[in-house]
């Protein structure tokens, strides 16, 4: 690459500079010396601030030909200074002419002393001939320091991670400047790659002091930062720059450190790059004062100047690359100018470069969106760069970007357990993410408080997410979510929600948290707490303590103070917990919490949320400015925004006139409501609710969505039918002959105004403000009168439970036969049907109770809630079972469940005599009445009836189990019994299920060993299995596969070996392997690990070796994937043992010292 290098000195006045140039690159060095007269003028100062720092924030006030004249006069500055540069005398001249046409392949320095850097605007310069700056063609344009006192170290691009430090400063809090209005934009940029590439961390807090340790403690541990990022204010004084961290020192916001002890500090480091941006607020409200960059003290010019002399006097510490702004730039400009540095950064280009492509990107796209209007503003020579020599970070890109800036608004994946950002996007709350972080740097357990509808939960995800993603819980990234606004969350509930989290780390350690008490469980998962970083969200806890204040709540006074001293507790711990609610919680909690009130949306964010949506329904952006009025009265809730703002372009509002009327017939309606403290809701979102619901609805309309109150957050419109539907014992009127399509339908419309939000499929999620005003309308519609049960709101939650109860014995069905995917919708349904089964006990409605447990226990055992599941199982068991352990009259169906759950619960825990008892105990009740069952006509058997033969089949097979674990050969008379009565009945599923386990027992009990009677009972199943039991296939694939490598192992002890027979038992395990391979699910890692370690054994018997390889390497990769280290061992070493066999002996000792560390 050519390089043309311009080196300023002070000439003999002090307006006047030498300037010696310098080209070198393709062909012999080139000289001039030049005098340079800048000819910027004080008013040229001014005039370029005001047009950088003040224009685009009142654009109105500005007219348009000072605007011109400004630009105008900055190409001129820009021209002047070319023709004295290079057209000053004939040497010159003759260098730009040898340069002109390589100027894109040319990288172009500036090389200055501290004190005059800001003297020449070198970005202006601008070919006259072409009208062009410089600094946007030229490949890279850069700024270097003439005499640094140290020499600057250049690393080398970096194969591992690069390590990002941010320095957030926002010296006046939520008065400052947005606190992510960069930072967010880097964070959301990152790839799924970029995440593994860039560790991206956030100064907490962002005092000098902690700087310092945080990149001591980096460079100790030899994971030195590359980048240090501050995002903050600075200021001058005595001749030098400074940057205002903030300070934990009372009385003072901030403190000054200036250029040598911050370039100091990074050089001893070694920090090789540091960038700086100061930006003022993008959104400062038009006839409001700016808000403050630095003290009020200190001048725009000062500004300036402290980032100038800053830079260099960093870049003269020995730090290799700085980038900075000369002027206080808006925050979108900061943005997108941060996100293309960084983006170019990790295609692997030098600092240089992705500066100079910053700049580009800025002038190619000069609308800046500041206040209502974009204006377009040309500030792309705001950026500046000092780099001693081109300076890489990353190496250069062969795969996918680490970055895609301005993509998206999500932040990282959260595995499913954060609710999911709302669909209109996240809109600004830097405030108050900003009052959070800061809380959490000195406290555990932190309160956000606000009114229903401003946006709590989203917020609270918002952070946690952010949090995470910058360091803020270090490498464990753990965030946990709780809602208490939909179950009754005990504290047992919560301590098992850490057992399951951390279940692996506490199997490590030999604990067995099923087996623990919940004392136990309590001391443990604060032990664990202090020794792991996580994020708990507890969120909507108003209900816990009753809301409003003295209204009935399902926690006990002992509940409730269980739960505060176990926050207390927790505070003493490394995790910090965020608690959500409409109100402050100081009377349940006093003193215990720091609190965070959440302010209304300043106006600035409810047109970016206003925009959004009528951006969402296809209208201009012209629009916004049109509603005004509507988002003024709105009050800043963002439901409300949401609410009206989508009713009025359904109603097509075009005038200013029909937006006036509009908002008087809404302020006509607030009279009906207040700003309910109490309630914790404003006026202004109870009026809007209450105007979507009159002029969108009619009264049928309203009666149904009135139902939605016994919905828990999300709306299923099969169960919403259901409680119309004939088979209803308590259908309900209203929904009688509404179709699923009618459903749909009224649910999509209500989706139109804002209160639900649609999840596909038939699923709806209720928003987490509108409970009151979905209970305000249940009890207006469906008021409670004495008894309960005869009354119109008895019948509604009777029908809503028999609804949930049909669901969950149909979840229930499919799960058994085979259909896992029933997994995912038990999941999203999971507060239904606990809330369904909490009215089922209060009301005594057990036969439901039960159905909507068959739902529950699939959810719950299938994703590991052992101990979630039993205490169900507890509370339900004495709804049916005696003191003398016998079904209770009339409940026996109801029995046999509840001794099944014991059954499974027992065996979980490996109680195994417990489970025999059990298990002799049900088909000692139940064999008598199934053998009366039977002597009459099967086909007119009631479901009652046959899920009574199924029950008892189900003991006799677990049973079996039991006994061949101690190779009791009676087991095979219990699991025949159980195929024949599944058999009986055409329970095809139940007789697949025990002939397969009957197979198990022609394999393992020695005195039945027989391979063709366990391969007989393999095919059956087989055949019995449903089209879309691919799980049960696959098991039975498995099998077969055993029985053909059984057999292969057999055939080659015997003395004499007949290879054939041999041969054929090896390729019939491998067919069987792979067609067990191809019906596991790809999520099911577990089990595709498992087949892939059979089939390397088969290929390895067969000696083929590659293929063995491969599978091996599949198997431990799966096994690795879903933290099993112990299969993974198992895998490695079965690979070690093949290649010892195969005489591979250095591959085969690795494999094995891997194996004997797993």
């Amino acid at each position: 690459m050519r390089i043309i290098r311009l080196s300023q000195t002070p000439g003999d006045t002090p307006d006047r500079f030498r300037v010696s140039i310098r080209s070198d690159g393709e062909g012999a060095s080139r000289t001039a010396e030049v005098v340079v007269i800048p000819g910027v003028t004080d008013r040229d100062r001014e005039d370029i601030r005001w047009y950088l720092e003040d224009y685009a924030n009142k654009p109105s006030v500005a007219p348009p030909d000072i605007v011109a004249r400004i630009e105008a006069r900055m190409a001129m500055i820009g021209e002047d200074l070319f023709r004295a540069t290079f057209e000053g005398n004939g040497d010159a001249h003759d260098l730009w002419a040898s340069l002109r046409d390589h100027l894109p392949d040319t990288r172009v320095e500036i090389a200055t002393g501290v004190q005059d850097a800001s003297a020449i605007p070198w970005e202006l310069l601008r070919d006259p001939r072409t009208g062009r700056p410089l600094a946007l063609d030229a490949a890279d344009f850069v700024r270097v320091q003439s005499q640094a006192g140290r020499r600057p170290r250049i690393p080398a691009p970096q194969a591992g991670a690069v390590r990002i430090l941010l320095v957030i400063c926002r010296p006046n809090g939520g008065e400052d400047v947005a606190y992510r209005s960069v930072a967010s934009r880097l964070v959301k940029g990152l790839t799924e790659q970029g995440r593994e590439r860039v560790q991206l961390d956030v100064l907490r807090p962002p005092t000098f002091a902690r700087l310092a340790e945080v990149l001591r403690n980096a460079k100790d541990r030899g994971e030195p930062y590359h980048v240090v990022h501050f995002d903050g204010h600075g200021g001058y004084s005595d001749g030098h720059g400074f940057l205002a961290f903030e300070t934990a020192v009372e009385g003072r916001r901030s403190e000054p450190v200036d250029g040598p002890a911050l370039g100091g500090l990074l050089y001893e480091c070694g920090v090789p790059v540091l960038v700086l941006n100061a930006c003022r607020s993008a959104f400062a409200e038009p006839g409001d004062d700016n808000r403050p960059d630095a003290d009020a003290t200190t001048s725009h010019q000062e500004m300036v100047a402290a980032y100038g002399t800053l830079a260099q006097e960093v870049v003269d510490q020995g730090v290799a690359g700085v980038v900075a702004m000369r002027y206080s730039v808006y925050v979108v400009t900061a943005a997108q100018f941060m996100g293309d540095l960084y983006k170019v950064l990790a295609e692997g280009h030098s600092l240089g470069h992705a500066v100079t492509r910053g700049r580009k990107a800025l002038a190619a796209s000069p609308s800046r969106h500041v206040g209502i209007d974009p204006i377009d503003l040309s500030d792309w020579s705001v950026p500046v760069v000092y780099e001693a020599a081109p300076l890489h970070l990353f190496p250069k890109a062969t795969t996918g970007p680490l970055f895609t800036i301005g993509q998206g608004q999500a932040m990282g994946s959260d595995g499913g357990e954060l609710p999911r950002p709302p669909d209109l996007g996240f809109f600004g709350r830097d405030e108050t993410l900003l009052a959070l972080d800061r809380a959490f740097d000195r406290h555990r357990v932190v309160v956000l408080h606000a009114y229903a509808g401003s946006g709590k939960t989203a917020t609270a995800a918002e952070f946690a997410r952010w949090y995470r993603d910058t360091g803020g819980l270090g490498e464990t990234r753990a965030v946990l979510f709780d809602s208490f606004e939909k179950e009754h969350r005990t504290l047992p509930s919560l301590l098992d929600k850490i057992g399951v989290a951390f279940q692996p780390l506490l199997a490590a350690d030999g604990i067995d948290w099923l087996t623990r008490s919940d004392k136990d469980r309590r001391s443990l998962v604060l032990q664990v707490l202090s020794a792991v970083p996580v994020l708990w969200i507890w969120d909507n806890v108003e209900p816990v303590a009753g809301f409003p204040a003295g209204a009935e709540t399902p926690w006990t006074p002992e509940q409730q103070q269980e739960l505060a001293d176990f926050l207390r507790d927790l505070s003493r711990t490394q995790a910090r917990i965020l608690l959500t609610s409409r109100r402050d919680e100081r009377g349940w909690l006093g003193e215990l919490p720091a609190r965070v009130a959440m302010p209304a949306m300043p106006p600035w964010e409810r047109r970016a949320l206003a925009g959004e949506i009528i951006r969402r329904h296809g209208k201009p952006a012209a629009l916004v400015k049109l509603l005004e009025p509507l988002l003024r009265f709105s009050a800043g809730n963002p439901m409300a925004i949401t609410v009206l703002v989508g009713q009025a372009l359904r109603d097509r509002l075009a005038t200013a006139e029909q937006v006036e009327a509009f908002v008087a017939r809404l302020r006509q309606g607030e009279a009906a409501f207040t700003d309910d403290v109490a309630q914790g809701r404003s006026r202004s979102l109870g009026a809007s609710l209450a105007y979507g619901f009159q002029h969108c609805f009619d009264e049928v309309d309203n009666r149904r969505l009135a139902l939605l109150h016994l919905f828990q957050g999300v709306v299923n419109v099969d169960a919403l039918v259901a409680m119309g539907s004939e088979g209803n014992l308590a259908r309900l009127d209203v929904l009688v002959g509404m179709t699923k399509a009618q459903g749909m339908a009224l649910l999509d419309r209500a989706v139109d105004i804002g209160l639900l939000m649609p999840l596909g499929v038939g699923y709806y999620g209720i928003h987490p403000a509108l409970p009151w005003f979905l209970k305000d309308q249940f009890d207006q519609h469906y008021p409670v009168t004495d008894p309960f049960v005869e009354s119109s709101a008895g019948q509604a939650s009777r029908a809503y439970v028999e609804a949930m109860g049909a669901m969950g014995n149909y979840w229930n069905n499919s799960f058994v036969s085979g259909r896992h995917a029933a997994l995912k919708a038990l999941a999203v349904e999971e507060y239904n049907l606990l809330r369904a089964r909490q009215l089922a006990l209060i009301h005594d409605w057990c036969g439901r109770v039960f159905s909507v447990m068959q739902g529950l226990r699939n959810l719950y055992t299938g994703s590991g809630r052992w101990a979630g599941w039993e205490r169900l199982v507890t509370e339900v068991v004495p709804l049916a079972t005696g003191a003398d352990d016998r079904p209770l009259k009339g409940r026996e169906e109801e029995w046999g469940l509840a001794i099944e759950y014991r059954i499974e619960l027992a065996r979980q825990r490996h109680d195994e005599d417990g489970a025999v008892v059990l298990l002799r105990l049900d088909i000692e009740v139940n064999r008598p009445v199934v053998t009366d069952l039977l002597a009459g006509d099967v086909a007119s058997l009631s479901d009652g009836d046959r899920n009574r033969i199924r029950s008892l089949a189900a003991a006799l097979q677990q049973l079996g189990v039991q006994l061949r674990k101690l190779d009791d050969r009676s087991t095979e008379d219990a699991l025949a019994e159980a195929r024949d009565l599944c058999r009986r009945i055409g329970d095809r599923n139940g007789e697949a299920v025990a002939t397969f386990t009957l197979g198990h027992t022609y394999i393992e009990v020695s005195v039945l060993r027989d391979l063709d009677r366990a391969e007989a009972c393999y095919q059956d199943s087989l055949a019995l299995r449903d089209a879309h039991d691919h799980a049960g296939k696959a098991r039975c694939h498995g099998q077969l596969g055993s029985v053909a490598l059984q057999r292969f192992v057999d055939e080659v002890a015997k003395p004499e070996l007949d290879q054939v027979a041999a041969l054929a038992f090896l390729n019939k395990a491998a067919t069987s392997y792979l067609q067990a391979l191809a019906l596991i699910p790809a999520a099911a890692l577990v089990e595709r690990a498992v087949m892939h370690n059979q089939l390397a054994i088969i290929y390895g018997r067969g000696n083929m070796v590659e293929k063995a390889a491969e599978h091996y390497r599949d198997a431990i990769r799966l096994h690795e994937q879903v933290g099993d280290r112990f299969g993974a061992g198992e895998s490695r070493f079965n690979f070690a043992v093949l290649l010892w066999r195969t005489n591979r002996l250095s591959d085969a000792l690795a494999y094995a010292r891997a194996a004997l560390a797993d």
